[in-house]
């Protein structure tokens, strides 16, 4: 919990210093246009992201989808989670593990096994934003 608000402090002092969390637009030069079937959020640091390594990357490889990782702990990859979580007016109180697959966030691990099974599962959808 400690390191969730050590980040959150950071971001905000980020964004108090450089006006905001800003998104790239696909013309700035060095942006990638690929799309992906599914972002992770990890950080190197947390306990449940050990489990999420060696139970979900592995299920995602095996169906073949485009996965960008964002690595939270890291003041990039809080910001992407930040902004992820503005653009979608979404209130996740845990950065990492999450999935974001299926137009779905998922934060349990075992829903995330049920949602790449293909299982119908009680989640929070996406606004579309």
């Amino acid at each position: 919990m400690i390191r969730f608000v050590e980040l959150l402090v950071v971001a905000f002092t980020a964004t108090l210093l450089f006006g905001g969390i800003g998104c790239q637009s696909e013309t700035d030069p060095g942006v990638s246009n690929e799309t992906f079937d599914a972002i992770v959020f990890i950080d190197p640091y947390c306990p449940k992201c050990e489990r999420f390594k060696a139970e979900i990357l592995p299920l995602l490889d095996e169906m073949e989808l485009r996965v960008e990782t964002v690595d939270v702990s890291t003041d990039e990859g809080v910001n992407r989670f930040l902004a992820l979580a503005d653009s979608r007016d979404l209130e996740i109180k845990q950065m990492a593990p999450l999935l974001v697959f299926d137009d779905r966030v998922f934060t349990d691990i075992e829903e995330m096994h049920r949602a790449l099974r293909g299982e119908e599962l009680p989640v929070h959808p996406l606004p579309s934003g």
